[in-house]
């Protein structure tokens, strides 16, 4: 295991060998500032930590990997040099399966921080705006993928919940889906079992589609309120909180006004709006 976690500092360390003598460095993580998207490409800038074994001090070094196929990133810059090609290389090479679980656990949790204190203006996530506005609903942890999930143990097993809502500012629904969905530890969505429909105004629950999982809604009910004192309150904040997420980003990028992109049409060709007729004698004056 090349990096260790010094839980008084709360500070990754690196150690390295090259041909005479084994380097130890200081690791600074950053992580994509986008808090919407799911990637997990992180960068590391190593600092040589002076251990009184070299003469001369190693320069500062960084990497910039990919945490899902475990690869590296192009270097930020245009033409890197060779020996900094090299030892991003053998950083690379030195890692093993305890050391990417370290990194990916400390990945997770910064952009988790960042996702939970971020305020709705800050976020510029992703929305179809169109299929939003004709009432389909969304996921919180699609929109925020490292923001806190929502789990339920089930007859000892462990289940992940997604919580969907409507996102239209007219309405003024208090209604949310929950999805109980099976996963691994590693991250994988999973399949989806069952959903329920939960008012977190009134407190009542229904069967929205029955799955895989024989669940009666009353036993979802009684887990989720034993493991989420707050339950009701956790899916009124979260509703609150995506909606004016949505709500900036649709004032910011969606306008109700834009006119439609046509292909160009020829004036013999026939008309795009169906009638049967050339383009010049329906629908070219418009």
């Amino acid at each position: 295991m090349a990096l260790s976690f010094d839980i008084e500092t709360q500070s990754i360390f690196a150690e390295i060998s090259d041909e005479q003598n084994r380097m130890r460095y200081a690791c600074a993580l950053t992580v994509c500032p986008d808090l919407s998207c799911g990637c997990k490409v992180i960068q590391l800038d190593l600092s040589h930590v002076d251990t009184g074994d070299n003469e001369t001090k190693p320069p500062s070094r960084y990497v910039k990997m990919d945490l899902f196929d475990k690869s590296l990133e192009p270097m930020k810059k245009d033409d890197p040099q060779l020996d900094e090609l090299r030892f991003a290389k053998k950083f690379l090479a030195c890692l093993n399966d305890e050391d990417f679980a370290l990194l990916s656990r400390k990945h997770f949790e910064i952009k988790n921080r960042l996702t939970e204190e971020a305020e709705p203006d800050a976020i510029d996530a992703y929305f179809d705006f169109r299929s939003i506005e004709r009432g389909v609903l969304s996921a919180y942890n699609n929109v925020l993928p490292y923001a806190d999930w929502l789990f339920a143990t089930l007859s000892g097993k462990k289940y992940r919940i997604i919580d969907y809502y409507c996102l239209r500012p007219q309405c003024i629904c208090t209604d949310t889906n929950l999805s109980v969905v099976d996963f691994d530890e590693s991250g994988g969505t999973g399949k989806e079992l069952c959903c329920i429909g939960v008012d977190y105004e009134k407190k009542s629950w229904k069967m929205v589609e029955e799955g895989s999982l024989a669940l009666d809604p009353d036993a979802l009910r009684s887990t989720l309120e034993n493991e989420i004192p707050d339950l009701y309150d956790t899916l009124h904040k979260r509703h609150v909180r995506l909606k004016s997420i949505y709500t900036f980003g649709k004032e910011k990028h969606f306008s109700t006004n834009q006119s439609p992109i046509l292909p160009k049409v020829g004036r013999n060709d026939p008309c795009p709006c169906g009638s049967g007729k050339k383009f010049k004698k329906c629908c070219s004056e418009k």
